[in-house]
């Protein structure tokens, strides 16, 4: 092999590593299909380095805009569930403050109870505000469970709605980075003509 097809094939070998590392730092899934084109595609690589760096020139820009693209799905989902849980938390804000004005209140009741003029008068206030009160309290347990469970639910759902917006978005990703693989495949075995068309414009 002369000194500047080797060279030529080397350069496509680093091309080829750089695209594995930079997807894996994205936390993307391409180590498969980066395997089997490497795989398929070596014999080629070696016997037209020429035509494998133009097929690269074509495809590389695609297969990273698919990286981009999941990338930018994934931050939507993810904007999405923050968004779907502070609407959650900003819904309940009011009942919130009705029940602290409510224990709040049923204290100051009981505190005022120091303030009687007796201390005949104390023990009655405590004897007859107690029960009360303690009535007043259980209510707002019993009304802080529900609603709590109503907040609890919510999340829930925005949980799910994001993890099936991620599975959408990986499936897609999946999808479209096999394609890229393959075609990149295809071209460097001269199984398809190299693209001369401008690549996509990215989404992102």
């Amino acid at each position: 092999m002369s000194l500047q097809k080797t060279f030529i094939v080397f350069t496509i070998a680093c091309m080829a590593l750089v695209m594995a590392k930079t997807q894996r730092l994205n936390g993307l899934l391409p180590e498969r299909s980066i395997l089997n084109f490497m795989a398929s595609s070596s014999r080629a690589l070696q016997g037209n380095p020429t035509r494998s760096l133009e097929c690269f020139d074509y495809y590389i820009p695609i297969i990273d805009e698919t990286a981009q693209q999941y990338q930018w799905d994934l931050g939507n989902c993810t904007e999405a569930f923050e968004n779907a849980q502070q609407a959650a938390f900003q819904a309940s804000s009011e009942q919130r403050n009705q029940l602290a004005k409510t224990v709040n209140d049923s204290c100051e009741i009981l505190i005022e109870c120091e303030n009687a003029a007796t201390a005949e008068d104390v023990y009655q206030c405590y004897i007859n505000q107690g029960p009360t009160e303690a009535k007043t309290l259980y209510t707002v347990s019993i009304d802080a469970t529900s609603q709590y469970a109503t907040l609890e639910e919510k999340i829930r759902q925005a949980q799910s709605e994001e993890d099936m917006c991620n599975t959408k978005a990986r499936i897609s990703y999946e999808k479209d980075s096999t394609q890229a693989y393959g075609e990149l495949n295809s071209c460097i075995l001269n199984d398809t003509p190299i693209p001369t068309t401008a690549t996509p414009s990215s989404k992102v």
